[in-house]
């Protein structure tokens, strides 16, 4: 989230004494270099914010429900009654992730952001689509308002016609969210490493659905 927005976020949360709750989970996958702000780094912001983070999108641990929050010590103490132990072989393995070599992080990050230009590339050469360049995280918004379709349907017909999977995004309106899926041929996942699916998206739905939606 862009600075200023983060500051007018924060303006009134000073003003009024209200807490914010910032969830930082995909803080380090950042395409561009510009580096993830923290609205708790601003003036008045540490000690009314809660920020919630996990090793599922850094170090693909999903599986693994390993998380943590950041809040003052105060709140920590009653936040803890509230929650159970993680399982200590778990607690391992997030120690692991956290003193090994952090450069596996960084070429991680570099192979999401070739596969965000590829996947957004794609989507944009569909004619009727745009899709904007996300600066982070591992989601693509493509824009289909050209259609004249309710979203919905386009979601159905892209699952039913081209075998692909994406979801429906209410609070963008017109827009599909790209998501891996099962319904890829099995040779195909087969040879394709996790995630990589995401950039065979656009050119396995290119010449179907989409050339029969206007």
């Amino acid at each position: 989230m862009p600075l200023e927005d983060l500051e007018h976020i924060a303006q009134p949360a000073a003003d009024h004494g209200f807490w914010i709750i910032s969830d930082e989970i995909y803080s380090r996958l950042d395409f561009d270099g510009k580096g993830v702000h923290s609205i708790a780094a601003l003036p008045d912001m540490l000690e009314r914010t809660i920020i919630v983070d996990g090793f599922s999108k850094t170090y693909a641990m999903t599986g693994w429900r390993l998380g943590y929050g950041i809040m003052p010590e105060s709140l920590a103490r009653r936040v803890e009654l509230l929650l159970g132990c993680t399982a200590t072989f778990t607690q391992f393995v997030g120690i692991q992730a956290l003193a090994a070599d952090q450069e596996m992080v960084s070429n991680m990050v570099e192979d999401y952001k070739q596969r965000r230009e590829r996947l957004v590339s794609g989507l944009n050469a569909i004619r009727g689509i745009s899709c904007q360049l996300p600066q982070g995280a591992i989601y693509a918004f493509p824009n289909v308002s050209s259609f004249n379709i309710p979203v919905r349907q386009i979601a159905d017909r892209i699952l039913t016609e081209a075998e692909s999977q994406c979801c429906q995004v209410p609070i963008l309106g017109n827009m599909v969210k790209a998501i891996s899926g099962d319904a890829l041929p099995p040779q195909t996942k087969r040879s394709i490493p996790l995630w990589n699916d995401l950039i065979y998206f656009s050119p396995l739905i290119s010449s179907r659905p989409w050339n029969h939606l206007r």
